[in-house]
């Protein structure tokens, strides 16, 4: 086996789970990131639920009680 060869094998075997578990360090602090912000504004997202009347959708008011 040529050097060329034996370096993109070497390239293949180590390179690629290298960089792949980069890319995925990355994609997870990044997304850690913005759930932290979120929390930390106060985004309608992490709001309480409104209170509701207990029924089915449109079945009564909510101050129908």
């Amino acid at each position: 086996m040529g050097n060329s060869y034996f370096s993109l094998f070497d390239m293949a075997i180590c390179g690629a789970p290298a960089l792949a578990v980069g890319i995925w360090q990355l994609a997870s602090v990044s997304s850690e990131i913005r759930r932290d912000k979120q929390s930390q504004t106060g985004s309608p997202e992490n709001a309480p639920l409104p209170e509701s009347a207990g029924h089915p959708v449109r079945e009564h008011r909510l101050d129908d009680r």
